[in-house]
């Protein structure tokens, strides 16, 4: 019984702490936030053996530690917070299988840490993330949404081959997705946009690859403009028109300011 309210008491205060983290960050009082939001992690670390229940509560409260320790630049202390919540995140995702977008994101964010803090494994766990949605097959609109995340990625790293390779296998399953429901095409035009924006910006990238994912968003806003918001035209025409493809991005515009007028 004694046990049972200890356990209960520190429930209670991690959560506490949790929610009084959030706030200070809010506040953009970020230093503060770090040692409230590690205490509130360390108790979920006591907790969730004993009440399993409050999993779905410590992975949060491990991705907000990454989050105010990533924002704070000690990139080499979010590693093992990044790590703690990846655990959280794949016992979640063995129990639920709709967990698992939220697991490969976690794998993801360690991937991006590890590079920021100049560790060679970053790369690999970048390729796991796509892996573990492409392997599960059950969220194939994040596994293209992750694809072009990614793929930017390795391109910002000078991995050019791979990045558009990625952008590619995302590209491949979003149009699949848009040509059976008209809703994704927004989606497909923003990541064209993404991929083009990608393979122009980054120096020793695919000048045609650029081209041609520039071709195919303009004729896809043409011909599916009714079925594409505004704000999806206008990020792609913002993306284009960075990646110096000003007469697309122009027509972009136009057909964004259309429907704006309608």
């Amino acid at each position: 019984m004694q046990r049972a309210l200890v356990v209960a008491e520190e429930n209670i205060l991690a959560q506490h702490l949790a929610n009084q983290a959030i706030g200070l960050r809010r506040c953009d009082r970020w230093e503060e936030a770090l040692p409230v939001a590690t205490e509130a992690c360390e108790l979920h670390q006591r907790v969730v053996p004993l009440k399993p229940d409050m999993l779905e509560d410590a992975a949060q409260a491990a991705e907000r530690l990454v989050t105010t320790l990533g924002h704070l630049d000690r990139r080499e202390e979010a590693v093992p917070a990044a790590h703690e919540w990846i655990r959280y995140e794949r016992a979640l995702a063995e129990a639920d299988p709709a967990r698992v977008p939220e697991l490969a994101e976690a794998v993801r964010v360690l991937g991006g840490i590890m590079l920021l803090a100049h560790q060679d494994d970053g790369l690999s766990y970048w390729r796991e993330s796509l892996e573990i949605l492409r392997r599960d097959g059950g969220h194939r609109a994040t596994y293209a949404a992750m694809c072009s995340t990614v793929g930017r990625g390795f391109a910002s790293v000078a991995e050019h081959d791979e990045a558009l390779a990625v952008d590619r296998a995302g590209l491949t399953v979003r149009r699949e997705l848009a040509a059976a429901e008209q809703g994704h095409f927004g989606d497909l035009l923003t990541e064209l946009a993404e991929a083009a924006f990608s393979m122009r910006v980054y120096p020793g990238n695919s000048e045609p690859a650029a081209a041609q994912f520039t071709t195919e968003a303009t004729a896809l806003a043409r011909e599916h403009a009714s079925s594409i918001s505004r704000a999806a035209l206008a990020e792609a025409a913002d993306l284009l028109d960075r990646a110096e493809f000003a007469d697309e991005a122009r027509e972009l515009e136009e057909l964004s300011d259309r429907k704006a007028s309608s």
